[in-house]
């Protein structure tokens, strides 16, 4: 299994995977997209593998794995911009002004629209609209739980 490369960090939500190893570069095949899925079904939850470092890192890009029921209520990253790649599956990106009113939804897919950038301090909430999805996400780093 190609996830044993990779070591799992304790979180109580989901299962957040980073490299063992410090790597020069990670490659994402349609195997190691099979462990992901396997590894969110078996233990009935989201995972994050993360192709960066550490959280610290200044550059984050991760695989993630999102089962339906999933919401993300309206919030923005005030520091930071992120990319969202679809792989597989459909999720809703709901854009917000700043008084929280919904001012456009954006349904990503592969085959249709599979790309969004979201500008920093830009509010947007999120809800898997599939039964699972999986997609790529880009952004700075490092993690702040404060500041995401």
């Amino acid at each position: 299994m190609l996830l044993k490369n990779y070591k799992k960090i304790q979180n109580l939500k989901n299962l957040v995977f980073y490299p063992k190893k410090k790597n020069d570069f990670v490659e994402v095949n349609l195997e190691l997209l099979k462990c992901i899925k396997i590894a969110a079904k078996v233990n009935r939850q989201n995972v994050f593998l993360c192709m960066h470092n550490s959280p610290k890192d200044k550059f984050h890009n991760m695989i993630i794995f999102l089962w339906k029921g999933t919401h993300y209520t309206m919030h923005k990253h005030k520091k930071k911009e992120e990319i969202i790649n679809i792989i597989t599956g459909k999720k809703r990106i709901n854009i917000h002004n700043l008084n929280g009113r919904l001012i456009k939804k954006v349904i990503l897919d592969a085959k249709n629209n599979p790309i969004i950038r979201i500008n920093k301090n830009k509010f947007h909430s999120v809800e898997v609209l599939s039964k699972f999805v999986i997609y790529h996400e880009i952004k700075q780093g490092p993690f702040n739980s404060k500041n995401k």
